[in-house]
């Protein structure tokens, strides 16, 4: 039963205004039954009293003058005396109409006349009149009976203009209803990406009206909490910061110069605000361009190159995309810095495809890796998975950083069991251009 039941807005307008038409259109013929019912009884009353004067007329007709009444009553083409049996049964009538026209015909018809009624088509009573001291059918036309099969024939022509006009409203319905959910819909996905969505307008209708005055409010409120976050960050970072330049000075003027050990942790802290403020920052705006991935990519392992670590391009051709080139930047160092933070030198590898209008970028390394169960929570600032129990340095937003970027380029980060031994980082972004997103 769920299957049939409709699942979009437009199908469940028109199966209501198609279940409201269907009970108007029933209602309306009940109440025409009703209305039309005294005029029925009416009208077999004064077919029957006919019948039953006309009997008695013609029974006193002399039997040398039957055949010239009986030729005289065919030439008037109403009434047609016949010289054989009515065809058929005895019909009973379905139509509630005409059952109850040939119901009062039945009550007050003369017990000797016998009567026949058939079909709901031909609109012809047969009865068996006495003309001339001898039983003959004749039948007559009863026009003014409401006739089913034109009012089945109406039936249909009204059903079929009212559920056109439930179609057609059920269109204007949806239509108006389609755009306001269409810019919802297209604004909280902006919003899930990380961007900041336009201002909805504030629409007639109560139910989205209320809706678009809480997105808006609360849109509002994340970008005052995202103001709020930076504000906090940059504050931390430079309160820090200070103590932190003024320790090293002492240490640079003091006897300790040589203690390499002081030096590290100096450094550690460092990155770490350098991270905090990274991560500050991953929700800001910054326009795209199209280009190729693969010349980024390249520029990277050219830097690493320098520091004599080496990544293996496996570089397949790449058609170009729209991406944020700084954003992608990040991703892909937090990544390479990663794999060589935790597997060294061993086996760096990074992929390119394109498969399904989608690009791939696969950071590979032979690490440690990650537990299956501990991979989702990779992604979470501050975690730091098994590895941070070998004594590597990290605050655990490297991950977080980059999954926060791709989300907000409308693509994603996965992290997977590298065969044989160790971790893959996946990048996945949506073929695009600066057309569509001029579009979005």
């Amino acid at each position: 039963m769920r299957k049939l039941w409709p699942r979009s807005l437009f199908g469940l307008n028109l199966l209501l205004l198609l279940g409201l038409a269907l009970v108007v259109m029933v209602c309306s013929v009940a109440a025409y039954i009703q209305m039309q019912r005294p005029r029925v009884i009416e009208l077999g009353s004064l077919v029957a009293g006919q019948v039953n004067t006309l009997d008695s007329v013609l029974s006193q007709i002399a039997p040398a003058n039957r055949e010239n009444v009986i030729q005289h009553i065919n030439q008037a083409d109403q009434i047609v005396v016949h010289d054989q049996l009515p065809p058929g049964k005895r019909h009973i009538p379905r139509a509630p109409l005409i059952q109850l026209f040939v119901d009062t015909i039945h009550q007050e018809l003369k017990p000797n006349i016998d009567y026949r009624w058939l079909g709901d088509t031909d609109a012809r009573l047969w009865v068996n009149l006495n003309i001339a001291g001898q039983r003959s059918w004749v039948s007559l036309p009863v026009s003014q009976v409401p006739q089913p099969h034109r009012l089945l024939t109406r039936g249909l022509l009204l059903l079929i203009i009212i559920a056109s006009v439930a179609v057609l409203l059920a269109f204007v319905l949806q239509r108006r209803l389609n755009r306001p959910l269409q810019q919802i819909a297209a604004a909280v996905h902006k919003l899930e990406l990380g961007g900041r969505p336009e201002k909805l307008p504030e629409y007639t209708t109560t139910e989205l009206a209320l809706l678009s005055h809480q997105f808006n409010a609360m849109v509002e409120s994340l970008d005052a909490m995202e103001s709020n976050r930076a504000i906090m960050l940059a504050g931390i970072s430079h309160d820090i910061r200070t103590p932190l330049t003024k320790l090293r000075l002492g240490l640079e003027m003091s006897n300790l110069q040589g203690n390499k050990e002081l030096y590290r942790y100096l450094r550690q802290i460092d990155t770490i605000i350098d991270q905090f403020l990274e991560y500050g920052r991953s929700g800001n705006s910054e326009p795209e361009f199209t280009g190729d991935l693969n010349v980024l990519i390249q520029q990277l392992a050219a830097e690493f190159e320098g520091r004599d670590i080496m990544f293996a391009l496996v570089l397949n051709p790449l058609p170009e995309t729209a991406f944020q080139p700084v954003a992608m930047q990040r991703v892909l160092r937090n990544l390479m810095e990663n794999a060589v933070k935790y597997a060294g030198g061993s086996e760096l590898v990074i992929t390119s495809y394109c498969q399904q209008h989608q690009l791939y970028i696969e950071v590979a390394d032979r690490g440690p890796g990650i537990s299956q169960d501990k991979i989702s929570l990779m992604l979470r600032p501050f975690e730091r998975g098994e590895a941070a129990r070998t004594g590597v340095d990290g605050t655990g937003l490297g991950l977080a950083i980059a999954e926060a970027l791709m989300r907000r380029q409308g693509g994603s980060l996965q992290l997977l069991p590298r065969a044989g031994g160790g971790l893959t980082a996946q990048v996945i972004l949506p073929l695009r251009n600066t057309a569509q997103i001029s579009r979005d």
